[in-house]
């Protein structure tokens, strides 16, 4: 998609770890490294939105902590 709709680069990659209001819906485990890795090869952020999921509410730090990412 990405080298078809835009000029090759994107601003960024913006995504919830876990999608709260569709009913707690997580992603398969290597899901956020590869976007991350992906968005990065096209010169974009990769921005993790973890405000219903941060602080301790997953029983972790962060997406940060337990992907690498």
């Amino acid at each position: 998609m990405i080298k078809t709709t835009t000029s090759g680069r994107i601003a960024a990659f913006m995504a919830e770890p876990i999608q709260g209001v569709g009913g707690f819906i997580t992603p398969p485990p290597d899901y956020f490294k590869i976007a991350s890795q992906v968005a990065h090869h096209y010169g974009g952020l990769f921005i993790c939105d973890e405000v219903q999921t941060a602080f301790g509410r997953t029983a972790s730090t962060g997406l940060a902590s337990r992907t690498g990412v």
